[in-house]
């Protein structure tokens, strides 16, 4: 199982920009409603330097970047979700190949309005 798993993390990796929207429950407005999430392939590549590359990046435009050392995804902070709802998130972040762009068909839209309600 670990062969197959090192394997995975071989093959090609990608730079992702991942956006995700936290509304307020419809029926409860003092929870979390479903998020919705907008994921678009940026670059393909080499972990590595795909890490590295976000890494330098990141630190020009003064970025918030994790690292984890252990499986060598890199992850840039555009901006951290907010501690009240309705809030959004926004990353840059490497990750295996597999993952494809998906986004619903409002989800600009929603993101807009999200962006706007934030104080």
């Amino acid at each position: 199982m670990l062969a197959a798993f090192e394997e995975e993390l071989a093959c090609p990796w990608a730079l992702y920009h991942v956006r995700r929207t936290l509304p307020v429950a419809k029926a409860d407005p003092t929870r979390r409603g479903r998020a919705m999430r907008s994921v678009e392939r940026v670059d393909v590549g080499r972990a590595a330097v795909l890490g590295r590359r976000l890494q330098r990046v990141s630190k020009r435009r003064g970025v918030p970047v994790e690292v984890d050392e252990r499986y060598g995804r890199v992850r840039a902070w555009v901006q951290r979700r907010g501690p009240a709802l309705p809030t959004v998130e926004e990353l840059m972040v490497t990750a295996p190949f597999q993952v494809r762009d998906k986004k619903v068909p409002h989800f600009e839209r929603e993101w807009a309005a999200h962006c706007r309600s934030r104080p």
